[in-house]
């Protein structure tokens, strides 16, 4: 067993703090459900359409950049990005210095989309966050970013649910025929 897997089958390992920090961190992301739903039925964009345009808003990049970027595997991400081309959201075009390459480029349409969606105006959040002051807002702002630039560089996947059946025992593997 690998240690990152022996780490996670021991919850108990895990530092108090670490475990308050990710509690912290699952009670926020819960607050953000209500602000997806929103901006699906406003926009019929889902939370990683939205985080593409950001991401591209700042430049255009390959796909196996933006899909690490946006930790999303290369087959999701091309269906995604399928949908947005199909929506004038983003294009795909040759990359000028190898034709082999596509690079992907939010549209003006994509452009605009974000510049009409202010995804938290008016939210708990942000009511939340105007009554902090400077000093909080930049703590809690450089704590947001560290979290997000480890997460970034960070390789390790999540442990695969094993796929059990109806009585709850593992199917067992199948066997090759030797021929």
């Amino acid at each position: 067993m690998t240690e990152s897997k022996r780490a996670r089958a021991q919850p108990s390992a895990m530092p108090a703090d670490a475990r308050e920090l990710l509690r912290a961190y699952f009670t926020a992301a819960v607050l953000m459900e209500p602000i997806q739903l929103e901006l699906w039925q406003d926009a019929s964009l889902t939370l990683t359409q939205l985080r593409i345009l950001y991401v591209l808003r700042e430049a255009s990049r390959n796909a196996a950049d933006l899909a690490h970027i946006v930790s999303v595997d290369p087959a999701s991400l091309t269906r995604v990005l399928d949908r947005m081309v199909e929506r004038g959201l983003v294009q795909r075009k040759q990359d000028d210095r190898d034709r082999r390459r596509l690079v992907i480029s939010v549209t003006a349409e994509g452009l605009g989309l974000l510049g009409e969606h202010p995804v938290l105006r008016g939210t708990r959040i942000d009511h939340a966050v105007r009554a902090m002051s400077p000093a909080e807002r930049e703590t809690v702002r450089q704590a947001l970013d560290l979290l997000v630039e480890r997460v970034e560089v960070t390789t390790v996947r999540p442990a695969r649910r094993v796929q059990r059946d109806e009585t709850g025992a593992r199917p067992q593997p199948r066997r090759r025929s030797v021929r």
